[in-house]
């Protein structure tokens, strides 16, 4: 008879929610007897294998039911029971038995098993359960079963605990676990007197990105620019995202100046990047402040609250910075790779002229943003190699302009042609090279600008004359533009492309030294590779 079964409905196997592993997947034991075959049989199995908790009874095949190793051993521990009970055979055992067996499918979670198990009547609460398999049946004990669950209530609460401390969108620390791990971190930093770092890290301009492309894409720059700080730091380094566009790291046992070679090298590799999403190719930039301390000097709370200032002096001194705090008072200190007072100006700018090459620049990065990162860029290193080359220092104010306004024809070329992805034909390929005529155009006739073009008009000649738009060669061509062109191709080798990667920066160097005198001035090439040699 199968009157003892019980099968439950799918309905009630659906009552939970939670997923988890499956009964199927538990170790379980295949031992039957024949419904016929004599309970002396059963009692034999059951003493020779003492984790036996069944034995499934069949007949033809067909399921009868499973005797508990328990009920057995409970019968015939009363008064005459074993002359009572090992006279029968299985059938008729089970029948006095009186119980019902829970068989499940073998598909059947862990959590849902132990929630029918223990719905059963009390006496019967830890009796195993029957397993239905699509070749045949097992038996599992309550044992296993709760065994099963306890592992995975175990790791839900790993699962658990780490997603309250890791970032969903970048997977790194999120602010909870980052000071979570630091403040283990502080006790070994004090008790050995170690120097460490905290490095506060902005995206510059994020909500631009934002509004331009769109939240989803914001979020992937978001991730790309972890995945870029993560892959600089030290395996005992702690990286998490602050909030929003922010992220923090803490450096232990560092100097101040490997600090700043460490933060300069990110900026670097951010600033020269192409992250491309959804077919847009984004090029971000960071600003990074930093505040270093040894053992007990500061608390966590001081040194913080200086790397969040100088982040924020960063910001005002226009992005794109790395700025160290220092000092009792809270003096800030930009700590760049390249310092301003080697290309001091005689002067302040005039700030009209200022005003209007941002307003000029601001037309070109609507159009173009990844344009203002490369800009900052190759002005900052231009500016000194230009201070090594000798130029005149009241030079320096229309080179600086000069710098920035070198791509401001672009403003003039097609967006069709600027944005191009595929290799420009011959037609689109000469509109592209009257950039430099549209930016001679556009500043001549703005009086304080006219000692800039030099830059923006003469950037693509080269040494030899192969250049573009005037084939101006060797001396001909302005020393500024001399100057800004070896700058121009070394930022734009050592930057990804949408068509290709960046160089490795033996392969940059090789390159130069192989073009000098071709395209390039040679005797700035060495100066320039002196340059690079400081960075």
């Amino acid at each position: 008879m199968l009157t003892h079964l019980i099968t439950p409905t799918t309905s009630e196997m659906n009552e939970q929610s939670f997923q988890s592993p499956v009964v199927g997947m538990l170790n379980f034991w295949d031992t039957k007897m024949e419904a016929f075959q004599s309970m002396r049989e059963t009692l034999r199995l059951f003493d020779s294998d003492l984790q036996l908790p069944g034995v499934l009874i069949t007949t033809k095949g067909s399921l009868v039911g499973l005797i508990p190793r328990e009920q057995v051993y409970e019968k015939l521990g009363r008064p005459f029971g074993v002359e009572l009970f090992l006279k029968l055979n299985n059938r008729q055992f089970y029948e006095i038995l009186e119980i019902s067996t829970l068989v499940l499918p073998s598909t059947t979670t862990v959590d849902e098993a132990v929630n029918l198990a223990l719905k059963r009547d009390r006496r019967h609460l830890y009796d195993p359960l029957v397993i239905e398999f699509p070749e045949g049946y097992g038996i599992i004990s309550m044992y296993v079963l709760l065994t099963a669950q306890q592992l995975i209530l175990q790791d839900l609460f790993t699962e658990v605990n780490r997603i309250s401390t890791r970032d969903p969108l970048t997977l790194v620390n999120n602010r909870r676990g980052f000071f979570d791990v630091v403040h283990q971190k502080l006790a070994e930093i004090r008790e050995f007197n170690l120097e460490y770092a905290y490095l506060m890290i902005d995206i510059d301009k994020f909500k631009s990105i934002n509004d331009r492309y769109g939240h989803l894409v914001g979020d992937e720059v978001i991730k790309s620019v972890a995945r870029k700080l993560s892959a600089h730091i030290r395996k005992d380094d702690i990286i998490g995202r602050f909030g929003g566009e922010e992220f923090i790291i803490c450096l232990v046992g560092i100097a101040k100046e490997e600090t700043l070679m460490l933060a300069e090298r990110l900026r670097q590799d951010i600033a020269s990047s192409f992250f491309t999403i959804n077919g847009f190719q984004i090029r971000v930039t960071i600003s990074i402040g930093i505040g270093h301390s040894q053992g007990a000097e500061n608390t966590l709370d001081q040194l913080l609250a200086q790397a969040d200032q100088a982040v924020y002096a960063a910001k005002n001194l226009g992005r794109n910075q790395v700025v160290f705090w220092e000092g009792d008072a809270g003096r800030q200190t930009s700590r760049k790779a390249f310092r301003r007072e080697e290309y001091e100006l005689l002067e302040a700018p005039d700030p009209l002229a200022e005003q209007t090459a941002q307003g000029l620049l601001r037309m070109l990065y609507l159009r173009d943003y990844e344009t203002e990162a490369h800009t900052l860029r190759v002005m900052e290193v231009a500016l000194r190699l230009a201070s090594k080359a000798g130029l005149a220092k009241e030079q320096v104010e229309s080179f600086r302009f000069g710098c920035m306004l070198h791509d401001i024809g672009k403003i003039a070329i097609p967006d069709r042609i600027l944005f191009k992805q595929e290799t420009l034909t011959p037609t689109e390929w000469a509109i592209m090279q009257k950039h430099p005529e549209y930016a001679r155009e556009l500043l001549v006739p703005l009086t304080y600008y006219q000692h800039a073009v030099d830059i923006p008009y003469c950037h693509h000649e080269h040494w030899d004359g192969s250049g573009y738009p005037r084939g101006l060669k060797g001396e001909e061509i302005p020393l500024a533009a001399r100057i800004f062109t070896l700058v121009d191709v070394w930022d734009a080798l050592s930057s990804d492309r949408p068509y290709r990667a960046a160089w490795r920066e033996e392969k940059v160097r090789a390159y130069l030294t192989e073009q000098s005198g071709l395209l390039f001035d040679p005797t700035l090439v060495p100066l320039f590779l002196e340059c690079l040699a400081e960075i």
